[in-house]
């Protein structure tokens, strides 16, 4: 045989050979490393979102703990149930404290009841003193009880003291 046709066929088979070594080993090898990367991207996708919620996770534990240590402070503004007979009387010694007799009526055709929390309506009138009547109020804003004053009326009698009509909401649990 003749060196070039030694060298030719050499050179067919070389290439023949680098061929076969890239169509069988390294396209596959390609088309899997760029699947992979996929897959890595994608697990790095959702390695990053369960990260995230794990964050708000531990903010909502934070908030639920900070809102636990308030707890008893939150309960301790509503009314204990079929205490309210006994609140009323809180709130007429409370108007003796002051020199005042407060009136009371319940309003019981405006009591509603929301997700366990009733709210109770209460009018009150007082007399007395101006200066005695606003020391009331003042208690009456610094008791544990929610009292939420919804509208205040005062007037003068001709005698110089104050009557005060007062509409209010209080809760109960």
């Amino acid at each position: 045989m003749k060196p070039n046709k030694k060298i030719i066929i050499l050179a067919f088979f070389s290439m023949l050979g680098i061929g076969s070594i890239i169509y069988f080993i390294a396209i596959p090898s390609v088309s899997e490393i760029q699947l992979i990367s996929q897959q890595i991207s994608d697990e790095r996708r959702d390695l990053e979102i369960k990260y995230q919620r794990g964050q708000l996770l531990k903010e909502i534990k934070k908030n639920i703990n900070a809102i636990m240590e308030n707890s008893e402070l939150i309960e301790g503004v509503f009314l204990t149930s079929g205490q309210e007979l006994e609140f009323i009387t809180e709130l007429e010694n409370l108007g003796k404290k002051y020199g005042i007799e407060p009136e009371f009526l319940l309003r019981e055709g405006e009591i509603s009841d929301s997700e366990g929390i009733k709210t109770i309506p209460l009018s009150l009138t007082v007399k007395g003193n101006y200066n005695d009547i606003l020391e009331y109020l003042r208690a009456l804003e610094v008791k544990n009880e929610y009292i939420i004053i919804k509208n205040l009326r005062i007037t003068r009698s001709g005698s110089g003291d104050v009557t005060a009509n007062i509409v209010t909401n209080t809760y109960s649990k």
